[in-house]
């Protein structure tokens, strides 16, 4: 929309006053549920569920493929991915 004279500022004006205004139900008010949203991203999450979110994103596709339960096998090329490789923290000798 290229807004290009005083008579469009004005449509737009009194169009966004007439929905902020809207009593009909057009509208409704989700501040509670973006800040809700807001408040989950910013949770302090263990290193452990960072981890196993990673591997579900990762392998999210392969899991819903998996409708056998099948086990990973050679093909996936699990076993040759940097999370694979890399030693979970119960595994770091200290």
């Amino acid at each position: 929309m290229e807004v290009t004279d005083d008579r469009d500022r004005t449509d737009l004006l009194n169009w966004f006053e007439e929905i902020w205004n809207d009593n009909t139900g057009l509208v409704e008010d989700v501040k509670d549920e973006v800040l809700k949203y807001i408040e989950q991203l910013y949770i302090e999450n263990e290193p452990e569920f960072i981890y196993f979110k990673t591997l579900y994103h990762l392998f999210e596709k392969f899991l819903s493929e998996q409708r056998r339960g099948g086990l990973l096998n050679e093909n996936t090329g699990f076993f040759e991915t940097k999370v694979w490789n890399m030693p979970y923290p119960i595994q770091i000798p200290w």
